[in-house]
């Protein structure tokens, strides 16, 4: 009789517990909170990302949070890419070890996705929809600082041509996403098309009610405003929307360490790509009367990202006009 303590890896786990009680140890003496600080190329680089991470990840409960902490820590990646070139400090060395860190770490997601593409493809096409964007976004920063550094195109051709990869990549694993989703169970599809656009619409409401405070708020301000005078502080649990003067579109289930010094790239201003998402959900409400949910979904999807792009857009500018400049000085 095969015992039911077996379903339990004592092996695996003795070896997450081992990691999770050295984490501990490594803690007590800040070990692990510096290297959190670190970039690629730093001593403790190796700590941050082979242990503290891997611990955190092998923590994790269902596929689906180990895959979503996989897409974190891309988003990771290229930010610390973007730190590096916003502070010069993205010599030739670091430079290899950030785009293999880069490129590593999209494996491990793709690998995340794959296995949870068989269960549960959904999970993939939401976590897909917020990496995309996100990617494209933080191209565009890296286009930005780069040509404020007066950087190369040697420099950062190879990193954004490694981002873009993944901007590919991600949109081929939302593709077998979508087709399993189909083939795992035709008649839950519908259901799953107007939960894509129903999450689009939400965001596009969101986006476009925090759009019109925004105006409002500017349009009552200014005319009493004192030019010695500040304004008040707007209120900050709202994400503000930046003005077509501001722009530079994350999703608030991506972390997101902006550092200092990251600016947004110029782009479409923020009231044309509202308008281009509500005209892809009424597209994709219309394809969804007429039974072809495939591509209302896929269009919803195209929708959602905008808003996605466009979130990351604002928060990267308040961020960014908000973050004291680095310290050149700074030791590395």
């Amino acid at each position: 009789v095969r015992s039911p303590f077996t379903t339990f890896s004592f092996k695996t786990n003795f070896r997450t517990v081992g990691s999770a009680l050295l984490i501990f140890m490594l803690a007590s003496t800040g070990i692990t909170f510096a290297a959190e600080q670190t970039l690629p190329g730093d001593l403790l680089y190796p700590v941050k990302v082979n242990l503290t991470e891997e611990v955190r990840g092998a923590l994790t409960i269902s596929s689906e949070a180990k895959m979503d902490w996989e897409k974190e820590r891309v988003v990771r990646r290229v930010e610390e890419t973007e730190t590096l070139l916003a502070t010069n400090k993205l010599t030739p060395i670091r430079k290899i070890k950030a785009e293999a860190a880069i490129k590593s770490q999209m494996k491990t997601f793709a690998t995340a996705a794959a296995e949870t593409s068989i269960k549960n493809p959904s999970a993939v096409i939401a976590a897909t929809a917020e990496l995309e964007p996100a990617l494209k976004v933080h191209k565009e920063v890296i286009i930005d600082i780069a040509a404020k550094n007066d950087s190369s195109e040697q420099t950062t051709s190879t990193i954004l041509s490694t981002v873009s990869e993944g901007i590919t990549a991600a949109g081929q694993q939302e593709t077998v996403a979508i087709d399993a989703a189909v083939e795992k169970n035709p008649s839950a599809f519908s259901e799953l098309t107007d939960e894509k656009i129903t999450d689009a619409g939400t965001s596009i409401d969101t986006s476009d009610s925090d759009a019109k405070k925004t105006h409002t708020s500017q349009t009552e301000t200014k005319p009493s405003q004192d030019p010695e005078t500040k304004p008040e502080n707007k209120n900050v649990d709202a994400v503000e929307l930046p003005t077509t003067s501001d722009i530079a579109p994350l999703s608030s289930d991506i972390a997101l360490d902006i550092n200092d010094g990251v600016q947004a790239a110029p782009s479409k201003a923020p009231k044309d790509i509202l308008s281009s998402a509500k005209a892809k959900l009424l597209e994709a409400k219309s394809l969804r009367e007429k039974g072809q949910y495939k591509e209302a979904l896929t269009l919803a999807q195209d929708a959602y990202k905008d808003i996605v792009a466009l979130k990351l857009q604002a928060r990267i500018a308040n961020q960014s006009s908000s973050s004291p400049k680095p310290d050149s000085s700074a030791s590395e």
